[in-house]
């Protein structure tokens, strides 16, 4: 519940200060990647309470004008969090890792259902290292900014 009342007061933060008075704004989170999370470890009677509140308060939240869904196979993965050294993830049990991925791949796809007036980017992080590449950064940056060019319109593709 915490993690949801963060998010909603972040993205609440976003609107007042930025959306409202129409200047853009870049997240690296949605409010919505917590639904994934707490499907994935609540109770069903948790997690029915839990989407209860998190319909209230996501009711009247702006949604995103353009999602960048970041995904890679559970190697790459597991090879990223090792190299970022991050204690707490490093006993991140892999089984665990995987079920997530494919949450957020069902998440993605029923973003896509419900709200198809949104672009999802799909870029596969097996074949695209931004961190390390340079030229996978920019062809990254391309895209965005094809993106941006094209201003509000539909608009989809996958790296």
């Amino acid at each position: 519940m915490f993690f949801l009342c963060n998010r909603y007061k972040q993205l609440e933060d976003i609107k007042k200060n930025f959306l409202e008075k129409k200047i853009p704004a870049v997240a690296d989170y949605h409010v919505y990647k917590n639904i994934i999370f707490a499907k994935r470890t609540l109770t069903e009677n948790q997690y029915v309470k839990y989407k209860s509140i998190y319909d209230i308060l996501t009711a009247d939240m702006p949604k995103p004008n353009l999602i960048i869904y970041l995904h890679a196979s559970l190697p790459t993965l597991l090879n990223r969090i090792e190299m970022r050294g991050r204690e707490m993830e490093q006993k991140m049990d892999p089984r665990y890792l995987e079920q997530l991925s494919e949450d957020y791949e069902t998440a993605m796809d029923n973003w896509a259902s419900l709200y198809p007036e949104t672009p999802i980017i799909r870029i596969n992080g097996d074949e695209y290292d931004f961190v390390k590449q340079e030229k996978d950064l920019n062809d990254i940056l391309s895209l965005l900014d094809h993106y941006w060019q094209k201003g509000a319109t539909r608009f989809e593709s996958t790296c």
